[in-house]
């Protein structure tokens, strides 16, 4: 399990980082925010109670 966090990265409560992912900068994940394994989520995002599934 590795993660890359960048610069400015919120996590807000109950936001949750799956394994493999990559937050680049000044990315924002709001409360109740799940975030899968094997993500990319790019710079100037804001996420709030998003929930993201990928099929196996």
């Amino acid at each position: 399990m590795l993660n890359t966090l960048c610069k400015q990265v919120l996590i807000n409560p109950s936001a949750s980082i799956g394994h493999d992912a990559i937050v680049e900068d000044y990315v924002t994940f709001g409360p109740g925010c799940v975030i899968c394994g094997h993500c990319t989520i790019g710079g100037v995002v804001l996420l709030v109670q998003v929930q993201l599934f990928f099929p196996k």
